[in-house]
Order: structure tokens, then C-alpha cells, then sequence
């Protein structure tokens, strides 16, 4: 196995403060799970967020909408040795009745641990054929119980104007306690319906709006700018995605954010960490912000902090690229005190082509 110590710095200006970061990445190894692999009989995939339990255990949200099997998340066992997970318990999410969800009925993206030792789940929503199944934020016991239904932030809403697109919605989330305060954040992929016609299809004025919660209620909603999609090749044509994918919070103000690209010229994986702090943006209250209004909105810090390219080449063949990644999950002091594990992991979508790929770093950051 081959280590990489990889050392950024950054400096991030704003009117009322200076922010001086310093992060160290050091590449650890991967883990990879092909498609085909089943638990139980049901077939493991769609990894799409994932939260660290205790003792070396970790929870992983499926995005499966119960059409593979039930709704579910899995606890994966930890082996800091070997570098590897095992499955070692798969869990049905419930409804309000205690049933299993039915097909379609639930899209969950994001998973985090609350400190009542309650999990979070966010789901992205369907509105397809006025289907009328709304975003959500569930909190469910460790068993899959539900529990109830957080606040969504209004805008997120489907109405003829407004709302999530289909498969961009809620799709990241995450966690923290500061002090007697507990903190969760969640983010949409892509731009709403409303935000993506304000931009007028502009890729370079893009943008998405973070939800921050405060004790289980909405504190504000800020806007956070949605990187164009890379050209790294410069294609004249380019044909790909790109969106924000993925939070660890760092504190009740800043956090890690992941946005990922898919180049479909070139059939490439770009994954992007940036660090984003809401500590001066404007809370935003309007659902629809013209372009006059934007002008004039703070928008969140944000700072590119590593590159996953940077790993590439430590990749062993036949798995020296990387996937479709998306969820990621930060353990702190797990190595020492200020030595962190970061988990980065991809959605397979079932798909024989992909596969459920692993990511481990030791971290260690400064502030």
C-alpha cells in the first residue's frame, strides 16, 4: 500500500474575520464491493450517506426506493487494520403505520446520527406525474422506526413555480452538537426549479440553498454557489453534471462540502471538497429571489480544499478511477486527538458497470 502526504493551505478573507485553514490529507487505501454482492439476499448498493455509530461501527443509507428490497440502511463493521467493511446488519426504515416502505414511496439520500442516538434521513422526493411525494427529513429510531417528520424549508416545496428537480433534491446531510445546541444541515444537489430560472440557465450563476436547523427547527436558509461543470480537457462541446453531493459539519457555521461531475465526453468522475462557512451570508427568506435580489444576498464562503484526482495514480488497476461518489462521513480523533478518519464512498447505482467504492484518509485539520 502506498501512503501520500498531501498538505493544502488556505486563507479565506471576510469583512468581519480572518479564517486560516490547514488541511492534511493523507491517502489511506480503498475498498471495493462489486455490484453483484447481496446480503441476505438482497442486493447491497446505492450507498448514498453515511454516519459513525461506536466502537468501529458505521451506519450506511441506501438510496434503494425499495425496489431491490425495502427501504433500508446497513451498520458496516470497521476493520482499522485491514482497511475494509463488512456488513454485518441491514435495517427496513418504517412508516408512520409501521410498514415497510412500498416502491417509489421514499428516496433517501443522506443519514446522520442525532444525540439522542436517533438517526436523520432526508429523502429527495417525487413529483413526477404529480406522484406528490414531497422532500423530507425523517427521524427514525436505530431499529427503522419512525419517529416524526423535521421542518422542510418551504421553497424546497413542490408548487407549479417551485421546488427540488427530480433526483437533485435533498441529497446531502449531516450533524453536530456544540455545546447544549445540536446543529444538522442539509443541501440540495442542484438549483430549484425557481433558482435555476432566475440564473436563466447560466451555468457560471448557479447556485443552491443550505438549510441549517437549530434543535430540530429551522434556524435560516443560505445561498451556497454551485461550481460550473469542469472542462479539465477542454472540450468545445462539453456534456456533463455537475452538483453538491455531500456535508460534514465542522460547526454550528462551517463545514465540508463535496460536489461531484460526471463528463459524459469522457465518461470521468470529479470530486471536489470544499470547505464553506455561513458564519457572514445572508439568511434568505424568499422563495423566489429575482436577479436584482441576488445581486444583493451574501452568499456562503466557499474554498476549494482538495482535489480527489490527487489519488489516481496510488489507485491499483482494474479500480484506478474513481465513481460515482457521494456520501462521506468524518470520525474524529479516531487515529489520535486531531487525527481524523474520512470516509468518502459511491453510490453503485446498481449498476454492473460501477461498483461500491471506499475511500479512507487520515485528516487533520487546523483552524
Amino acid at each position: 500500500m502506498k501512503y501520500n502526504q498531501i498538505i493544502l493551505y488556505f486563507l479565506v478573507l471576510t469583512t468581519q474575520q480572518s479564517l486560516f485553514a490547514k488541511y492534511s490529507f493523507k491517502y489511506l487505501g480503498t475498498q471495493n464491493i462489486a455490484s453483484d454482492f447481496k446480503y441476505k439476499d438482497i442486493l447491497f448498493g446505492g450507498i448514498s450517506g453515511m454516519a459513525y455509530l461506536k466502537d468501529d461501527v458505521f451506519l450506511a443509507v441506501s438510496d434503494d426506493r425499495s425496489s431491490k428490497g425495502p427501504s433500508r440502511f446497513y451498520h458496516l463493521q470497521f476493520s482499522r487494520k485491514e482497511l475494509k467493511f463488512e456488513v454485518v446488519q441491514q435495517t427496513f426504515l418504517k412508516k408512520k403505520n409501521g410498514e415497510n416502505y412500498k416502491k417509489s414511496e421514499i428516496d433517501n439520500e443522506g443519514i446522520a446520527l442525532l444525540k439522542n442516538k436517533n438517526i436523520l434521513i432526508s429523502s429527495e422526493g417525487d413529483n413526477r406525474d404529480n406522484k406528490g411525494i414531497p422532500p423530507a427529513v425523517k427521524e427514525y429510531d436505530i431499529n427503522g422506526s419512525f419517529i416524526k417528520d423535521w421542518p422542510v424549508a418551504q421553497e424546497y416545496l413542490h408548487t407549479k413555480k417551485t421546488g427540488v428537480r427530480f433526483n437533485l433534491g435533498l441529497e446531502s446531510l449531516t450533524s453536530i452538537v456544540v455545546g447544549d445546541n445540536e446543529f444538522a444541515f442539509t443541501l440540495n444537489e442542484e438549483p430549484l426549479y425557481q433558482d435555476f430560472k432566475t440564473i436563466n440557465k447560466d451555468m457560471n450563476e448557479r447556485f443552491n440553498r443550505l438549510t441549517k436547523y437549530k434543535n430540530g427547527e429551522i434556524e435560516g436558509v443560505y445561498l451556497v454557489k454551485l461550481s460550473a461543470i469542469p472542462n479539465p480537457n477542454n472540450y468545445k462541446a462539453l456534456s456533463g453534471v455537475n452538483g453538491q453531493v455531500e456535508l460534514i459539519a465542522l460547526s454550528e457555521n462551517k463545514l465540508i462540502m463535496m460536489e461531484r461531475a460526471f463528463l459524459r465526453n469522457s465518461l470521468e468522475n470529479i470530486i471536489r471538497l470544499y470547505e464553506i462557512d455561513i458564519t457572514n451570508a445572508d439568511k434568505v427568506k424568499r422563495s423566489i429571489i429575482s436577479k436584482k435580489q441576488l445581486a444583493n444576498i451574501k452568499h456562503t464562503k466557499k474554498e476549494l480544499i482538495y482535489d480527489l484526482k490527487e489519488i489516481i495514480p496510488q489507485m491499483h488497476a482494474p479500480f484506478n478511477s474513481l465513481d460515482n461518489m457521494e456520501a462521506l462521513t468524518l470520525v474524529r480523533d479516531y487515529f489520535n486527538k486531531d487525527s481524523h478518519l474520512l470516509v468518502i464512498s459511491s453510490d453503485n447505482n446498481f449498476s454492473n458497470r460501477q461498483r461500491s467504492l471506499f475511500i479512507f484518509f487520515e485528516l487533520k485539520i487546523e483552524n
